[in-house]
């Protein structure tokens, strides 16, 4: 089972040695790297702050109260063309209780390395690429590194515990430790850089989940994904957290590429 590599408990290294043992030919960069903790990055060309938005939300698994329950080898990537560490079925599977959570994700075995030492608009990963449309193909056999600016979606899981109870407890630890790293200011956009409209086609769509303050159950498609009856554990910027206590999964989503709510 592997583990993200956020933090360097035997104290930082050289930033020539941190980026020769991943990939020699990049350039070095001052100060030296830290995966968890990359710069700021520039906003994508019509980004409406979902790239930054994204880097914060994945940088939530940083935290140890978090880190020590995900299971890094069970991630599922989205992007516009390619779903990355698993593929997608064309329905949510059924849930067990009618009114349950589900999602359209076959399998999802993606491995979540880190940030890229050496770039800060890159993730690393291992898994295969499957296309999301026609045939769901496999595009690529093993795929090493994803876009950020190309992200719809991001899906893991928490580690299996053996028994209900448990897994039940560790749900609910999880959610606390993101609920306490989200704050007002996590994630924000410049009004100045994105047009003085912070949220761009998302702020209406976050007013409306935000209004669902009682069932707080989500149910959209983005892209390829299909969620129904998910959970809102809260935003950062424009990306949506979400919950399926059923499968011990967690949604990133950019509230801007969501598509049809029901």
């Amino acid at each position: 089972m592997s583990r993200m590599n956020c933090f360097d408990g035997q104290g930082p290294i050289s930033a020539e040695e941190f980026c020769a043992s991943l990939a020699p030919s990049c350039p070095i960069p001052t100060p030296p790297p830290f995966p968890c903790r990359p710069p700021v990055p520039a906003p994508c060309p019509g980004d409406r702050c979902c790239k930054s938005s994204m880097v914060s939300a994945l940088q939530l698994l940083c935290d140890p109260a978090l880190n020590e329950l995900v299971d890094f080898d069970s991630f599922l990537f989205l992007t516009g063309s390619a779903s990355v560490g698993g593929s997608l079925s064309d329905t949510a599977a059924a849930p067990v209780q009618p009114d349950g959570p589900s999602d359209n994700i076959v399998s999802a075995s993606g491995t979540f390395l880190r940030f890229s030492p050496c770039s800060n608009d890159l993730l690393e990963v291992e898994g295969p690429a499957f296309s999301v449309a026609g045939s769901r193909s496999v595009i690529l056999q093993s795929a090493d590194q994803i876009n950020v600016c190309a992200l719809k979606a991001a899906a893991f899981q928490l580690l299996d515990q053996g028994s209900e109870e448990d897994n039940e407890v560790n749900g609910r630890r999880a959610q606390r430790a993101i609920l306490r790293a989200l704050t007002p200011e996590s994630g924000t956009c410049s009004s100045t850089t994105h047009g003085g409209d912070p949220a761009g086609c998302a702020s209406g769509l976050l007013s409306e989940l935000s209004a669902r303050n009682l069932s707080r159950l989500a149910t959209f498609t983005v892209g390829g994904l299909i969620l129904q009856n998910v959970t809102v554990v809260g935003s950062i910027g424009t990306v949506l957290i979400l919950w399926n206590e059923l499968q011990r999964r967690f949604y990133l989503v950019c509230a801007g590429e969501i598509e049809v709510l029901g």
